[in-house]
């Protein structure tokens, strides 16, 4: 298969730590082969695109580094539109596992902080959907609308459409 042409896009949130938390500030569209579709890439074009003398960390919307593994290479990765990918500088990135740690010490250690990055989790995944649920909806309503639609068959019409639901083994082929 040939590469070469087929581009991929992907947005990126450019992040700033505001009170411990990942704020995003802009979002870069960033466009790359299936032969870029690495981190070490995508981090690369970040950089060039942003043009600051602070380079760029990719996280999830955790501030979790993405790390360059052989599972984060490739389309597949970057083709989830479920995982925000934010850029952070690297100063931030230092700053907001400070202030992480600093938080999660004070917390009771009775497992909320894993409830607490579920939600999180969410949240951000939801904040992608908001057209899909929309279309689901009018679906929805298009779908109770026309609950109840009669169809007239001639005979010939009818026994046509019997015979295309028929199963195979009843048909006898």
């Amino acid at each position: 298969m040939n590469f070469k042409n087929i581009f991929i896009f992907r947005t990126v949130f450019i992040a700033d730590v505001v009170d411990g938390r990942l704020e995003t500030s802009k979002t870069l569209t960033v466009r790359f082969s299936e032969f870029e579709a690495s981190v070490m890439a995508i981090t690369s074009k970040v950089n060039d695109a942003l043009e600051q003398e602070d380079s760029f960390i990719l996280t999830d919307g955790q501030g979790k580094q993405i790390l360059d593994t052989e599972g984060a290479r490739g389309s597949a990765f970057w083709k989830q539109n479920a995982r925000k990918v934010c850029a952070v500088k690297e100063g931030d990135l230092q700053q907001l596992h400070g202030s992480k740690r600093r938080r999660l010490s004070r917390r009771d250690d009775n497992g909320l902080d894993e409830v607490f990055d579920t939600i999180e989790e969410v949240v951000l995944a939801a904040q992608g959907l908001q057209e899909v649920s929309a279309t689901i909806k009018e679906l929805t309503n298009l779908a109770s609308s026309n609950r109840r639609t009669t169809v007239s068959l001639t005979e010939d019409e009818a026994a046509a459409v019997k015979n295309a639901f028929a199963c195979v083994v009843c048909k006898g082929k």
